[in-house]
C-alpha cells in the first residue's frame, strides 16, 4: 500500500473524490480558458496523487488493478493535460489478463469487458485476438442470461448474493451492455429490452437493503443511472439523481 492510504479501497475512494473536484471545478474543460487558482491547486494535488497511484498499481492486488488503471488514465489527463504512457497501461492491462487466465476470481468480467470494448466499438484494428475472444464469450454469455432475466442479480432488493454476484458487478455489466449494440441479440426490441433492465435494476432509497450498499455498489449504480439517462432509457418520472 502507498504511504497515506489505509487501504486500496480508501484510495479509489480518494481518486473518485479527485475525478468529482475536478469536473466541479472545471479541470475537465478543454476550452482554452485560463484556469483558476482552485483549478491549478488541485492538478497539482492530482499530480502528487498519480505518483503515489503508480506505486499502488504496482504492489496491489489482482482485483483492483483495472480500477486502479481507470482513475489512473482519467487523473493523469486531468494533472498533466496529456495522455498517459502507452505502455504502462499496455503492461497493466496484460497482467490483468494473464492473473485472470491464471484464474483469479477476483477479477472481474466486467472490468475484462470495459478494457475491450471502447476498442470494439472504435473498430481498433490492432485490439488482441485473445482479448477479442474474451470480450465476445462474455457478451454472449451475459445476453443469454438476459433473455430470461433482467439483472444479473436474482433479486435486485435482496441482501443475498447469487454466485457471488454483487451490486456494484451487476451495474457494471449493466452498463456496458446498454452502451452497445445488441440488434444481433434482440432484433425485434433491443431499445424496450435495455429499458427493462434499467426499469428492474432502480434502487428505492426508502427500502432497509440500501443499509448495505458499499461505496463501490453506490459509485457503480450512479454510472449506470448516468449512463441511462444519457441514453434515454429512464422510466418516466425518474431522474438520473434517484440514488441510493
Amino acid at each position: 500500500m502507498c504511504k497515506g492510504f489505509e487501504d486500496t479501497e480508501d484510495a479509489i475512494a480518494y481518486a473518485h473524490q479527485l475525478m468529482t473536484r475536478a469536473q466541479l471545478a472545471g479541470c475537465l474543460n478543454i476550452d482554452g480558458h485560463i484556469p483558476s487558482r482552485e483549478e491549478r491547486a488541485l492538478q497539482i494535488e492530482i499530480r502528487v496523487f498519480v505518483k503515489k497511484l503508480r506505486e499502488l498499481i504496482g504492489d496491489c492486488k489482482p482485483k483492483y488493478l483495472y480500477p486502479l488503471l481507470s482513475y489512473h488514465d482519467m487523473l493523469y489527463r486531468v494533472g498533466f493535460h496529456e495522455a498517459p504512457p502507452r505502455k504502462f497501461r499496455e503492461d497493466i492491462i496484460a497482467r490483468i489478463f494473464e492473473e485472470w487466465e491464471k484464474g483469479d476470481s477476483g477479477i472481474s468480467e466486467a472490468d475484462l469487458y470495459a478494457i475491450v470494448a471502447p476498442q470494439v466499438r472504435a473498430h481498433n484494428p490492432q485490439l488482441n485476438p485473445r482479448h477479442f475472444s474474451v470480450y465476445y464469450r462474455l457478451r454472449e454469455s451475459w445476453c443469454q442470461w438476459l433473455r430470461h432475466h433482467d439483472s444479473f442479480m436474482i433479486n435486485v432488493d435482496a441482501s443475498s448474493r447469487e454466485n457471488g454476484m454483487t451490486y456494484a458487478e451487476n451495474y457494471r455489466r449493466l452498463t456496458q451492455l446498454v452502451s452497445d449494440n445488441l440488434s444481433a441479440y434482440f432484433p425485434n426490441d433491443e431499445k424496450e429490452c435495455k429499458s427493462r433492465w434499467v426499469a428492474a435494476n432502480l434502487i428505492d432509497p426508502n427500502d432497509e437493503y440500501v443499509l448495505f450498499l458499499s461505496n463501490e455498489d453506490e459509485m457503480e449504480y450512479h454510472r449506470f443511472m448516468t449512463k441511462a439517462s444519457f441514453l434515454r432509457l429512464l422510466p418516466v418520472g425518474v431522474s438520473v439523481d434517484q440514488t441510493a
